[in-house]
């Protein structure tokens, strides 16, 4: 099962590369003024809209068995440093955190 943020670019790709394969993915997509939308390759009962981002953050992190993360925006740090910092304090389980990028 694949999970992404459900947004363009590389959640996008993922969504899309489980789609391609007949398999279901989960999009945890945000509600934003002017900011994006849910990628069409999500499966559609699995397309989930949230308002808060700490309620998001914590959907993510309690389903994770890996983490990977792209060069990103504002929202991709501060998700990637809530995962690092809940790993050092052991307040969520050990998974392996992938940085991606140059």
């Amino acid at each position: 099962m694949v999970v992404t943020g459900g947004g363009p670019g590389i959640m996008e790709a993922a969504n899309r590369g489980a789609f391609d394969v007949n398999a279901k993915s989960i999009g945890l997509n945000i509600r934003l003024p002017r900011e994006q939308v849910p990628n069409r390759y999500i499966t559609p009962e699995l397309c989930f809209q949230f308002h808060y981002f700490a309620i998001r953050k914590m959907h993510f992190l309690l389903r994770a068995n890996a983490l990977v993360v792209f060069p990103g925006g504002f929202g991709t740090l501060d998700e990637l440093f809530d995962a690092l910092t809940l790993r050092q304090t052991h307040r969520m389980q050990e998974i392996p955190i992938i940085l991606f990028g140059r």
